[in-house]
C-alpha cells in the first residue's frame, strides 16, 4: 500500500502554449509579446511590465480562462507582473 501523495503530472509546454495564444488573441491585451508565460510542475509564471492593476489582473484572468476551457491542470499561477504607474496617472 502506497501512503505517500501521488504527483500530479502537469503539461507544461501546453499550459505554456495555451495562456500565450490567449495573451495574443485577446483584444484588450495591448502587446502580448511582452510578457512571460512559463509553467514547471505546474506552477505558472507570467512576467512583464504593465502599467495598471487592472491589465495585471486582467492577464492573469485571461490565462486562467483559458487554461479552464482547454481542461488543463495546473497548481497556481505566480503573478510576477510589474505595475510600473505612468507620471500623471493613479
Amino acid at each position: 500500500m502506497n501512503i505517500l501523495p501521488r504527483k500530479a503530472n502537469y503539461a507544461d509546454a501546453k499550459i505554456e502554449a495555451v495562456a500565450q495564444q490567449a495573451l495574443a488573441t485577446d483584444p484588450m491585451i495591448a502587446d502580448p509579446a511582452t510578457f512571460t508565460i512559463s509553467s514547471r510542475k505546474g506552477v505558472i509564471h507570467i512576467e512583464g511590465t504593465v502599467h495598471r492593476d487592472e491589465e495585471q489582473q486582467r492577464i492573469e484572468t485571461v490565462v486562467i480562462a483559458a487554461l479552464q476551457h482547454m481542461g488543463l491542470k495546473y497548481d497556481r499561477i505566480a503573478n510576477d507582473l510589474r505595475v510600473i504607474h505612468l507620471a500623471g496617472t493613479s
